[in-house]
């Protein structure tokens, strides 16, 4: 879990945070069960649930925020804007 932490926070791209983030997360969910069961408590599954799916919620939210972002930047670089007739075109053809 050290290491993992060191990727989150030195990673060389904002994916590999990403991907540490959600390391981190699931080594979390693991450790909650695991304790859950040591002390024979309903409680901690259901915490357990709560994490991983605010995790994937996360996950997906932050997935496609960063899927957002290059396709805007690549627009921008071939200047052309949101607003110039790209309404009908499918992503493979800006490409």
């Amino acid at each position: 879990m050290v290491l993992t932490f060191v990727r989150l926070v030195r990673g060389p791209d904002l994916p590999d945070r990403i991907l540490a983030l959600d390391t981190l997360y699931i080594n979390a969910i693991a450790l909650i069960m695991l304790l859950g069961l040591y002390l024979d408590s309903n409680l901690f599954f259901e915490a357990a649930l709560l994490i991983a799916v605010m995790g994937f919620v996360s996950t997906v939210a932050i997935a496609k925020h960063l899927l957002r972002g290059i396709s805007s930047n690549r627009r921008l670089r071939h200047g052309r804007g949101k607003l110039d007739g790209m309404a009908g075109r499918s992503a493979a053809a800006d490409r």
